[in-house]
């Protein structure tokens, strides 16, 4: 980046970052939250009942 007036540049970024938090980091909270559910779930059954499950998707 130039090295514009002061720091510019840098109050751009922090806003261009704030920015892209406020519109994304929702859907990716929500995002996580799902998977962590699921990973959740999945390890609370028995490793043999894991393994099973993992043997039939690969079929």
């Amino acid at each position: 980046m130039a090295n514009r007036n002061g720091g510019d540049w840098q109050e751009e970024t922090y806003q261009k970052i704030k920015s892209m938090r406020e519109k994304y980091f929702p859907e990716l909270k929500a995002f996580y939250q799902i998977l962590e559910a699921r990973m959740n779930r999945e390890y609370s059954l028995p490793q043999q009942q894991r393994l099973q499950k993992a043997r039939s998707r690969l079929k």
